[in-house]
């Protein structure tokens, strides 16, 4: 699952230029990638859960990373969840393990 704020793009035209000429990325099926701000993406190769937060003012380019962990999973909920956001989306995410990157100072 790959996850973007409008900050760092919102059309696919958005998504291209935000990846770097010759850019190599690798995100395996079970994995959760959330991206928020000025992100250039390099080369990433990503199993598991990664999240990049580049706060107002700041510009990151992820040149190269590696990020392997447990990760996030989508488990799924039956009819007699209490809660009606998850029983309208059908799962609830397991947050079991995750890397967390924030930029905040330029």
């Amino acid at each position: 699952m790959v996850v973007w704020s409008p900050q760092w793009a919102v059309s696919f035209s958005d998504v291209r230029a935000r990846l770097a000429c010759g850019a190599r990325l690798r995100i395996s099926q079970r994995s959760t990638l959330v991206l928020d701000g000025a992100i250039t993406i390099g080369d990433l190769a990503l199993d598991g859960a990664l999240s990049v937060i580049a706060r107002p003012g700041c510009r990151v380019l992820i040149k190269r990373l590696r990020v392997r962990n447990a990760g996030w999973e989508l488990e799924p909920v039956g009819a007699d969840e209490a809660d009606a956001s998850a029983r309208i989306k059908g799962f609830t995410v397991q947050r079991r393990e995750a890397r967390e990157l924030v930029f905040s100072a330029p």
